[in-house]
């Protein structure tokens, strides 16, 4: 077995010892041990310099198997991350530009008083469907918001590719996903009626610009009109993904007896979207801490069985985002666990000591359990 020796030097407080460490035929130090500053005194003490340990194990790979004259880039792209960890796109970035571009027009179109025409929706659709199910453990929301004035348009795509992180279990056709997820890009359209001044207002909304944005569910459902041949699910969602469970949502204060769970279900990701995306007006909310106030909430705004499978497959912490451990390592989650949220498989990116690995490795934080995410990178 190749080793590497360490010195004293290399241990920093907080690094983990990840293999029984002897010492001749005596065990120096157990697997499991945290290094403190009280054990290195202890081992200078001891006369004892430097240890060996396998170069194999996390700690050789934290200490030594750094890019010491390639320093991490803070603009290292998604797509750039993504390649060197192994992680796939559920839906590939270009399509989600198509898909961008394809409903602006839609809606361009309906502003300007055109017929509604689905068609080209539908083949978007279609193929960011037909991805996200070749992909079950892709990456499922890929791009940034770099344009304020597309927040509706990328805010619409997400809801309804969340939406279909969770309707893909319910055993429902394709075909039916396909319209799910169309509804989901359209529950906005109606925000055309409201105006760009008060979606984008920086500041709270008056009494007369809050009830104008409460029509805008109704809106939707009018300014798509019967040519729009929707399903009701779909429709169901779009007029009603402001309800709430107690009844004290809008537009029609609904309750939970009247509310199907696609409704139920797009709440959910109608709000988690907004919470976790950037605004013009607002920063964007990490996502665990989003994940916490949609909890605070169960029950009450959303339905409490469809909220966990939603957290169940979204995680605290999804696909492709940066995340701390508490042995210093930075990582990015390349996968979740979907019965233990809190402890995804990721592979780590930067050492403790700021340097970008050489190589990509995956940690399942299920089986590593002295290891653990202590918050967003």
């Amino acid at each position: 077995m190749e080793t590497v020796t360490l010195s004293l030097e290399q241990l920093q407080p907080g690094l983990v010892i990840d293999q029984d460490i002897y010492t001749g035929a005596q065990m120096l130090l157990r697997s499991g041990t945290e290094v403190t500053a009280d054990l290195i005194i202890r081992l200078r003490q001891r006369n004892i310099e430097s240890i060996n340990i396998s170069r194999g194990s996390r700690l050789a790979r934290i200490l030594c198997d750094q890019e010491p004259a390639e320093p991490v880039r803070s603009d290292m792209s998604n797509a750039e991350l993504f390649k060197r960890h192994g992680i796939r796109s559920a839906v590939p970035e270009a399509l989600l530009e198509e898909a961008t571009t394809e409903v602006q027009q839609f809606f361009e179109q309906i502003e300007l008083g055109g017929n509604v025409e689905l068609d080209p929706m539908r083949d978007v659709v279609r193929n960011m469907v037909g991805h996200m199910l070749a992909n079950p453990d892709g990456a499922p929301k890929l791009f940034t918001l770099k344009d304020f004035d597309a927040y509706t348009y990328r805010h619409s795509i997400n809801v309804g590719l969340l939406m279909l992180l969770v309707v893909r279990d319910w055993g429902l056709t394709e075909e039916k996903m396909n319209e799910i997820v169309l509804g989901g890009l359209l529950h906005d359209l109606g925000k055309l009626k409201v105006g760009s001044a008060i979606i984008n207002k920086n500041g709270p909304l008056d009494d007369k610009e809050w009830a104008a944005m409460k029509m805008h569910p109704v809106w939707s459902i009018e300014l798509l009109g019967e040519h729009a041949e929707l399903p009701p699910e779909a429709l169901s969602l779009i007029r009603s993904h402001h309800e709430r469970m107690d009844g004290r949502g809008y537009p029609d204060g609904a309750k939970a007896g009247e509310l199907d769970r696609f409704a139920r279900l797009s709440a959910v990701c109608d709000v988690y979207d907004a919470l976790t995306s950037r605004r013009s007006y607002k920063g964007k909310i990490e996502f665990a801490a989003a994940v916490n106030i949609l909890l605070e909430s169960s029950g009450t705004h959303f339905d409490s069985t469809l909220l966990n499978a939603f957290v169940r497959r979204i995680g605290l912490y999804p696909v492709g985002t940066m995340v701390k451990l508490n042995n210093g390592e930075t990582a990015i989650v390349v996968r979740t666990n979907n019965d233990m949220v809190t402890r995804p498989v990721v592979s780590p990116v930067i050492s403790p000591l700021g340097q970008a690995y050489q190589s990509s490795s995956e940690l399942d934080l299920a089986e590593e359990r002295q290891l653990f995410i202590t918050g967003p990178a």
